[in-house]
């Protein structure tokens, strides 16, 4: 099939936007089938099949740190969500669109004169020439002629494609490989996956069990107009509403890579600090100082830059206790073995509880400490900078 490789190289290289413009209908996949809407061929635009039964899931306490926030003036996401206990998500659908076209390595979906808002969270439309809301409601988007064309397909994109957490939970985290299975006597659907531009994105598609499936990677010009799309749900709820089967994935590749049976350097419950001081955004003032604290109360001071998926895997599967300022590296939470103690360092102007989040998946034992913001706070907090008390780092590791 013209395009389509098993791991293969991507398809379209134009920037998107670059081309024709075309206004587009924003609708989402739920509002097209309660409108009971048809393609041209008069078969349902939009079908709902049912995918995971909904559950409920628990946020740890704040056990040691910052165990009371009352009385601090916070800018929590999500919004005053601090003393929440537990969430319920679910259940959880996936889609079959019929007659689409998937464009762009973020994988926005359209079909006919409508434009599934479904795809678009997450991603930076305005940083798109040309892309953007027009006065009468409708959507100014590129309208580049599809170049393959496919029978099968299923989605797998759709997130900030260059930040890890984002690449991770809203992207590889919805791949299910049920969704590729194929019908009797049929080939299998060919997954449509974001073409990586480094190498952690590499590795971790690499370790999507896509089986016998095709695969395609879609770079920013590409149009691939599918019959039969199918998408899953996403498992993160925009990464505070975790589904607890965005662990499936996760836990499956710990245990290929464990410790246990792929030995790694170092002792075999390991303590940790993940250091930010290589990365621009929201930069911790006194990182130094606070490494040099945790190095004397025994902890390794490690840095994720450049280190492979795996090796990063197998790091937090080994570890018993974690320390870290918010920030990416803290995905990796996912692979950590029940029981793990984690001590999250937040910034004031930025108390975003999505790690806290996925250690209640993984049955951690949590606690924080709230340091405060150098400068009045921003409407973009990633270019903030702050500092951290080092007495309440002290008293929280004790508390650990």
């Amino acid at each position: 099939m013209q395009g389509v490789v098993r791991h293969g190289r991507g398809c379209g290289d134009r920037m998107l936007g670059a081309g024709p413009m075309r206004r587009f209908v924003p609708i989402s996949l739920a509002q097209a089938e309660q409108a009971g809407l048809r393609t041209a061929r008069g078969t349902p635009l939009v079908e709902r099949r049912p995918h995971l039964a909904a559950a409920e899931t628990a946020v740890p306490p704040i056990s040691f740190g910052a165990t009371s926030l009352a009385g601090m003036t916070l800018r929590q996401t999500p919004q005053d969500s601090a003393a929440a206990g537990r969430y319920a998500v679910g259940p959880l659908d996936c889609w079959v669109i019929g007659d689409a076209v998937v464009r762009g390595r973020a994988g926005f979906v359209t079909a006919g004169d409508y434009i599934f808002t479904d795809f678009l969270d997450h991603i930076p439309l305005h940083l798109l020439p040309g892309v953007g809301a027009l006065p009468d409601g409708g959507y100014r988007f590129p309208d580049a002629v599809p170049s393959v064309h496919l029978a099968d397909a299923v989605h797998v994109s759709a997130a900030n494609l260059e930040n890890y957490f984002h690449w991770t939970v809203d992207a590889m985290l919805r791949f299910d490989p049920a969704l590729l299975r194929p019908g009797d006597g049929q080939a299998p659907p060919v997954a449509l996956v974001p073409q990586p531009r480094a190498a952690w994105q590499a590795q971790l598609l690499d370790l999507l069990p896509v089986t016998a499936a095709p695969v395609l990677r879609l770079d920013d010009g590409a149009a691939v107009a599918v019959a039969r799309l199918v998408a899953g749900p996403s498992l993160s709820g925009g990464g505070f509403f975790y589904h607890p089967a965005a662990l499936r994935l996760p836990q499956a590749w710990r245990r290929r890579l464990d410790p246990d049976a792929a030995p790694s350097p170092g002792p075999r419950f390991r303590r940790i600090y993940v250091s930010r001081q290589d990365s621009p955004g929201r930069p911790l003032v006194n990182e130094a100082e606070v490494a040099a604290l945790v190095r004397r109360h025994g902890f390794e001071v490690v840095r994720l830059t450049g280190m492979d998926v795996a090796e990063q895997i197998r790091l937090f599967s080994a570890s018993s206790h974690i320390i870290a300022p918010h920030g990416a590296g803290l995905t990796n939470l996912l692979y950590c073995r029940p029981g793990v103690t984690v001590l999250e360092l937040h910034m004031d102007g930025y108390v975003q509880w999505a790690f806290r989040r996925i250690a209640g998946l993984i049955g951690a034992r949590y606690g924080c400490v709230i340091g405060t913001a150098q400068q009045p706070w921003s409407d973009w907090a990633h270019s903030d900078t702050w500092r951290v008390d080092l007495d309440a780092v002290a008293a929280a590791m004790r508390g650990m």
